[in-house]
């Protein structure tokens, strides 16, 4: 006969998962300026979450966003994020990519995010449990399908529900309620 196991409420578990004790030391607190964060990979990072990130950056005016993946590499790239966020008439010096740090220095990057935006509607669990490991909250979009729930499960698991939202007008709200 067959028993049924449970199985933890998320996808894996790492040493490197374990998130910090709390997020009191964000940057907003020692700079004039709130900044929010995203190393999702680049095929994550899509016109979906563009219009959503850009409506928070137009709403919190002292505000930037830091987008580092292993896509900024390449110019088309950039230049590509660049043309997105300018649509939605975001000027570029509010927008910084970079290459994503070695693991080694990859800290330097999170020290420099106030709250990392999970992309929409698939999101970033990598980047996420990085990101909570380091100490640095993240604000995700639970959808309906298991790509857009992993961070969502992976905020559960660790006690940090209240930053998911269950609507993009929540998702918007909570990013700039955040600041």
């Amino acid at each position: 006969s067959e028993s049924i196991f449970q199985l933890p409420p998320f996808l894996r578990s790492s040493a490197d998962d374990v998130p910090a004790d709390d997020f009191a030391t964000l940057p907003c607190h020692r700079d004039a300026v709130f900044t929010f964060g995203s190393t999702a990979s680049q095929h994550l990072i899509n016109p979906i979450a563009i219009e959503k990130w850009s409506a928070v950056l137009q709403a919190v005016s002292a505000s930037r966003l830091l987008i580092a993946n292993s896509g900024m590499a390449a110019e088309c790239d950039r230049h590509w994020l660049t043309q997105q966020f300018a649509k939605h008439g975001i000027d570029a010096d509010r927008v910084e990519l970079g290459e994503v740090a070695p693991e080694r220095h990859r800290a330097a990057f999170f020290d420099a995010i106030d709250l990392l935006l999970d992309t929409v509607p698939v999101n970033a669990y990598v980047a996420a449990a990085e990101a909570v490991g380091a100490g640095v909250p993240v604000l995700t979009l639970c959808g309906t399908r298991p790509a857009a729930r992993t961070t969502a499960s992976l905020l559960d698991t660790y006690g940090l529900e209240d930053l998911v939202a269950h609507s993009h007008e929540e998702y918007f709200q909570m990013a700039c309620a955040f600041t």
